[in-house]
């Protein structure tokens, strides 16, 4: 079995700028004149899959081989994708030729050298399209200010996720159809998913759409390990996860949950080996990174758990696109509760902020509690610390917590409001109690009392917050959401400003006056009202305007360019 992967050489990495020009030019020529098939064609950002057969039996092809291949195009521009083995003597891997028009040449590479895998070549070409458009598969990667997603053709992406976790390993396709609708009429463009069940006592049978049951991705998982896959598990996730990108909903994935997990039956990512971690994040790489993808490498957890901090230095290695890394913490920054004392595990006193200065590492997300509590203290510190990273409560009450008790309806307004007025920009977050868990019926048991409610997943899908909280589509559609600047307005209250000037807005109570600041004098203002996702025109005098809609108890004030 290898112990690690290897690692590709300086001038084989990931940047469109990283290039020998002379050589790569050659070795792009030779491959070219020596090719003999026809070049496949794709299209500007249209994702293209190269399979491959090894001739020879591999007791284990998980994880008795690496097998990677670099592309090269006439600019010298190169990119080096991970391969996957797809079942049998199968193998594929996925490449995004990004957004340019040209060909592409391409060599396969295999550790051990494998008859079929190693050495084969082959020519790209990227034509433009006459009809359709590619726009929904455009990797994703951070802004210039480090604070925001964009994609890779410079669009902004404002995060409004979803938290429908077990999606993965519980339901069925035509089930994800229906909650991807659902989802994108309400405005979502985000879902967090843990890619396995995580749980190594978990039972049930091996099965989606099933009373207690779950698909296995690992065999071997209770076990404590992830060696012995299946690959007709991640063909089924293929399916899902398309079904999300076709619904402008990008996946979230996070590899192995290390904090509460599933059920609370002893989540692996805490155990797990680290060399284990990192292949199957680089798995996770090479079948899913050539599309939009954010990597959550740490999740519910202090992220000093094993492999975290070596996976996400693989990812910043191996993902020709650098899509966006990071970690989502468990709420126990500061201290350790004392019921807790006896399970060091949990972790504790991480503040946030583990490997904040490591470069692999591109975002922070807290988690605030199950409790419905407002807690804008922990985004409002992790929006100060450096170097600068991506911000957001990625963990706030779920709707219906505590058996439908907490955090319902126009709560999550609220919540979601305060948390992005208090630093965090890089987006917004919804969950919801039966949801999370895809609940197969509204009396399956399982979880705790205080994380169930005696809701089936479609039917906490339709509870009412997530209208609320999909109404951010709204209220940043058109605009350029990429590193807005937190800043405090003549009121003392917390306001975003567009960095190019475009847009400022903040809270105003009810009855509540505000005099526009000099560089908006010339805006238009207009009332943002989140319960209902609407825009008013406001009324100025002498560039003070008062908020008469005491009927809403959030609003804010919106400035745009005439």
């Amino acid at each position: 079995m290898l112990q690690s992967l290897p690692s590709p050489t300086k001038n084989s990495l990931h940047s469109l700028k990283m290039r020998t020009p002379r050589l790569l030019f050659v070795l792009w020529l030779a491959t070219l004149i020596l090719g003999c098939a026809e070049p496949q064609s794709t299209f500007p950002w249209k994702p293209i899959e190269l399979t491959f057969n090894g001739e020879q039996y591999l007791e284990n092809p998980y994880t008795d081989v690496n097998f990677y291949a670099q592309f090269i195009n006439e600019h010298g521009d190169t990119l080096l994708r991970p391969g996957f083995w797809n079942g049998n003597k199968e193998w594929k891997i996925r490449f995004n030729p990004l957004g340019a028009i040209g060909s592409w040449s391409y060599t396969t590479y295999s550790e051990p050298v494998i008859d079929g895998l190693h050495g084969q070549q082959g020519q790209l070409k990227v034509v433009a399209p006459q009809l359709e458009t590619y726009t929904k598969m455009i990797p994703l990667k951070m802004s210039p200010g480090k604070r925001s997603v964009i994609d890779h053709s410079g669009k902004s992406k404002f995060l409004v996720a979803d938290t429908p976790w077990a999606l993965p390993y519980r339901a069925t396709t035509e089930q994800v159809k229906n909650y991807a609708q659902f989802r994108q009429n309400q405005g979502f463009n985000a879902a967090l998913l843990m890619t396995l069940q995580p749980d190594t006592a978990a039972e049930g049978p091996n099965k989606r759409n099933t009373i207690k049951g779950f698909r296995r991705g690992f065999l071997d998982l209770y076990k404590g390990h992830i060696n012995q896959m299946d690959p007709n598990y991640f063909k089924e996730l293929d399916t899902l996860m398309s079904t999300l990108l076709n619904h402008d909903i990008m996946p979230i994935y996070q590899p192995l949950f290390h904090g509460f997990g599933w059920k609370g039956l002893g989540a692996l990512g805490k155990t797990v080996e680290a060399k284990e971690y990192v292949r199957y994040c680089n798995y996770l790489l090479a079948r899913y990174g050539a599309y939009p993808a954010i990597w959550l490498v740490g999740a519910d957890s202090d992220g000093n758990d094993p492999g975290v901090a070596d996976a996400g230095k693989h990812l910043e290695e191996w993902d020709a696109y650098r899509q966006p890394t990071g970690i989502h913490y468990n709420p126990f920054d500061t201290i350790t509760p004392a019921w807790a004392i006896d399970f060091p595990e949990i972790g504790g006193g991480h503040f946030n902020k583990t490997h904040q200065s490591a470069n692999w590492l591109d975002f922070q997300w807290c988690q605030t509690g199950h409790k419905g509590i407002h807690n804008y203290s922990k985004v409002a510190k992790m929006w100060h610390n450096h170097p600068l990273k991506g911000v957001a409560n990625g963990e706030p009450t779920y709707e219906g917590a505590t058996n439908g008790s907490l955090a319902n309806g126009p709560w999550q307004t609220e919540e979601a409001w305060g948390q992005l007025l208090n630093g965090g920009t890089m987006g917004i977050f919804y969950g919801a109690v039966g949801l999370f868990q895809w609940k197969i019926t509204a009396d399956e048991t399982g979880w705790k009392p205080w994380l169930n409610q005696p809701l089936n997943w479609e039917q906490a899908l339709h509870l009412d917050g997530a209208n609320y909280v999909g109404h951010f589509s709204k209220f940043f559609e058109g605009l350029n959401s990429s590193d807005m600047e937190l800043i405090k307005s003549s009121n003392g209250k917390n306001s975003i400003a567009a960095q190019d000037g475009s847009f400022y807005f903040l809270s105003v109570d009810s009855n509540e006056s505000y005099a526009i600041p000099k560089k908006y004098e010339k805006h238009d203002v207009l009332w943002f009202l989140p319960q209902e996702g609407s825009f008013q025109k406001a009324v100025k005098h002498e560039n003070v305007i008062q908020n008469k809609n005491d009927f809403f108890k959030v609003l804010l004030v919106v400035l745009r360019e005439k």
